[in-house]
C-alpha cells in the first residue's frame, strides 16, 4: 500500500485508513463523515447571521438595579436550550455592567478567547489527536442570539491539554479541567445608569467524538461551579450567590452568581 514517507501522526493516519485498499470500508466511512462535517460546519457557520436575521429584535427591559439584585434576578432565564428546544445547560451566572471590565480581569487571571468554528478551522475536527487548544468551538444560542462573550480557562496541569484517547464516544478525564464561561445579553438594562445585564454560564469544556474520526468540543456537567471559580479573579466586585427552587437536574443545586460592581447602584 501507499504510504507517507513522514512522521506527522495526522498523516500517518490517513495513510493507515485511507490509502490502504483493504480499508475500503474506512475510506467510504471518512468521506461520508467529512461530508457531514462539512454540511454541518456551513450550517454553524452560516446561522448567527441567519438566526439574527430573523431574531424579534425589542427594546430593553428597564429594571432598577436593587431589584434585581435582591429578588427579580429570578426572572431571567434559568436554562439554555438548544435549537429543537431540549435543556442543555444551567445558567448560572448574571454580570451587570459592560463586558470590557469584565473581560479584563478575567484575561489577567488567564482567561482567554478560544477560536470559533469557521471554514478555516474545519479540518482541526478531523484530527486523529487533538489538543483541546486546536479544536475550535460551536457557537450557542439563548433565544435566537449567539453568545457575546466567550472565554475559555486552560487547566493548570501540563498534562490537561485535552489529547486523551477515546473510550467510546468521549474523551474524559484531564480535558474536564477546561473551564468555558458564555454570556448572551439578557435585554434588560438596570437603572439609574443604563447598565447592561448579561445571563450566561460557566462549565468544563470536553472534546467528544459523536462519530470515530470527528473531534468537538461540548459543554461538560460541571454546572453550579461559578462562584468556585470566579471569586479569585472577581474579588473586588459584589458577588452574590442565590438559589432557585428547582436545579432542573443538572448539578449546583439551581445556584447563580450575580456580579457587579461595588458602585452600581450608587449611580
Amino acid at each position: 500500500a501507499l504510504q507517507f514517507n513522514t512522521g506527522h501522526p495526522r498523516l500517518g493516519w490517513l495513510s493507515r485508513n485511507l490509502l490502504d485498499p483493504s480499508r475500503s470500508e474506512a475510506r467510504t466511512l471518512f468521506i461520508l463523515g467529512t461530508l457531514l462535517v462539512v454540511g454541518a460546519t456551513t450550517l454553524l457557520i452560516k446561522l448567527p447571521a441567519g438566526v439574527l436575521g430573523y431574531a424579534q429584535s425589542y427594546p430593553p427591559v428597564l429594571l432598577s438595579a436593587e431589584a434585581w439584585w435582591t429578588e427579580h434576578w429570578h426572572d431571567l432565564p434559568a436554562l439554555r436550550n438548544n435549537l429543537i428546544n431540549r435543556p442543555r445547560q444551567p445558567l448560572d451566572l448574571q454580570w451587570a455592567g459592560p463586558l470590557e471590565p469584565l473581560q479584563a480581569r478575567l484575561a489577567a487571571a488567564g482567561w482567554k478567547t478560544h477560536p470559533a468554528l469557521s471554514s478555516a478551522s474545519l479540518l482541526r475536527l478531523l484530527a486523529p489527536d487533538p489538543s483541546a487548544t486546536e479544536l475550535p468551538l460551536v457557537p450557542q444560542f439563548l433565544d435566537g442570539r449567539p453568545d457575546t462573550l466567550r472565554l475559555v480557562l486552560a487547566p493548570s496541569s501540563p498534562r490537561g491539554d485535552g489529547r486523551e484517547k477515546a473510550e467510546g464516544n468521549s474523551v474524559p478525564n484531564e480535558a474536564s479541567q477546561w473551564r468555558i464561561i458564555r454570556l448572551w445579553a439578557s435585554g434588560v438594562h438596570l437603572t439609574p445608569g443604563d447598565t447592561p445585564l448579561w445571563v450566561g454560564y460557566v462549565n468544563c469544556l470536553e472534546p467528544w467524538r459523536p462519530i470515530p474520526w470527528v473531534t468537538i468540543l461540548r459543554t461538560g456537567t460541571c454546572s453550579g461551579m461559578a462562584r468556585e471559580i470566579l471569586a479569585n479573579p472577581l474579588t473586588d466586585l459584589d458577588l452574590r450567590t442565590v438559589r432557585r427552587e428547582s436545579s432542573h437536574g443538572f448539578a449546583g443545586e439551581g445556584t447563580v452568581l450575580l456580579v457587579r460592581s461595588k458602585t452600581i447602584n450608587q449611580q
